[in-house]
């Protein structure tokens, strides 16, 4: 069977390809979509806090967030 074949890159082969490219236009005068921004978020947070981007995003966003969305008989009984 054909498919796409997925290529895997190093943090470092993704941040040397983000440097290569020029710039289409000066910053702050126009607009377009690159995967750079996302990456770039997933390195600063790494260092910033000191783990893996899935590491942090799961303590500090998903589970955080599951645990709020979760319901005791007490706060249950509350709303009804």
């Amino acid at each position: 069977m054909g498919g796409v074949e997925l290529i895997s890159y190093s943090t470092e082969q993704l941040l040397a390809n983000i440097k290569r490219q020029d710039l289409l236009f000066p910053p702050g005068t126009g607009y377009e979509y690159t995967d750079a921004g996302p990456i770039l978020c997933q390195l600063i947070t790494e260092k910033a806090g000191g783990m893996s981007w899935w590491r942090f995003v799961t303590e500090r966003l998903f589970i955080p967030a599951l645990r709020d969305q979760m319901w005791t008989p007490q706060a249950r009984a509350n709303v009804f």
